[in-house]
């Protein structure tokens, strides 16, 4: 089971600051923004941080609004 675990998380991909910035569309400080208040995870790898394709996914799901019908 633990190895599972390990094997489905190696298959989700880390994307860079920069990439996360481009698919939001946002500046790399927005991003940097919302990893240091705890609003979208991150991996410090070396001096750079990493967030997981699958974590952005529910960030950005979790970001969705619902618009009332008048």
């Amino acid at each position: 089971m633990i190895i599972n675990d390990i094997l489905n998380e190696m298959d989700d991909k880390l994307l860079t600051l920069t990439e996360v910035a481009q698919i939001l569309r946002v500046t790399k400080l927005t991003v940097w923004r919302y990893t240091d208040s705890g609003l979208l995870p991150a991996y410090k790898i070396g001096r750079d941080l990493r967030i997981k394709q699958s974590d952005l996914e529910l960030f950005i799901g979790s970001r969705r609004k619902q618009i009332k019908k008048r």
